[in-house]
């Protein structure tokens, strides 16, 4: 005997991995009629995009202004466990908020729209593509050595992408704040 699939019992991990299958439209329709999904999708937005803006705080205001005091030895290894540490700790979150932010440019959370979800949605890749672009090849310069011009345009791409968590921060709290007060 099969069980009737229920669409509101759609958990948030089954609704990602719907999301990242080449089909997205596909995957969103199937559970578009239900409040629940965007609503959990919504908070694991949240929860992500506000991780993300205080580590990358911590790291634009303590962390890398600090990399010119480890000292031209010791450098290259600190930069390498720095590297291999954050990364840990950063990809997770990253991907979650992105398509999570995603998703919800496709099904927005109850409250809110398309625009304030897309705006969201791009402030996400814009972190994504500062990282790629301008971040990862400042990182690969400072894995040879501590060089002071690379560590200037790390400081400066970061401020990017710390402008964009806050952007994103602010509109997926007003998603939020949207979604239960109405």
């Amino acid at each position: 005997m099969q069980v009737p699939a229920r669409r509101d019992l759609i958990g948030p991990g089954q609704a990602l991995v719907m999301v990242a299958i080449p089909r997205v439209g596909h995957a969103v329709g199937q559970i578009e009629g239900t409040r629940m999904a965007p609503t959990l999708i919504l908070l694991l937005c949240l929860a992500s995009t506000w991780f993300m803006l205080g580590v990358i705080m911590i790291v634009q205001i303590v962390h890398y202004p600090l990399f010119g005091s480890v000292g031209n030895d010791a450098f290259p290894h600190y930069h390498a466990e720095h590297t291999r540490r954050i990364t840990l700790v950063v990809f997770p979150p990253m991907a979650i908020e992105l398509v999570t932010s995603a998703f919800l440019v496709f099904a927005p959370s109850p409250g809110s729209g398309r625009v304030l979800a897309g705006l969201g949605f791009a402030s996400a890749l814009i972190t994504w593509i500062v990282t790629a672009f301008f971040s990862v090849p400042s990182h690969e310069r400072l894995a040879g050595g501590f060089d002071a011009r690379a560590l200037a345009a790390l400081l400066r791409s970061n401020r990017v992408r710390t402008a964009a968590w806050l952007v994103h921060a602010a509109v997926v709290l007003v998603m939020t704040h949207a979604a239960f007060a109405g």
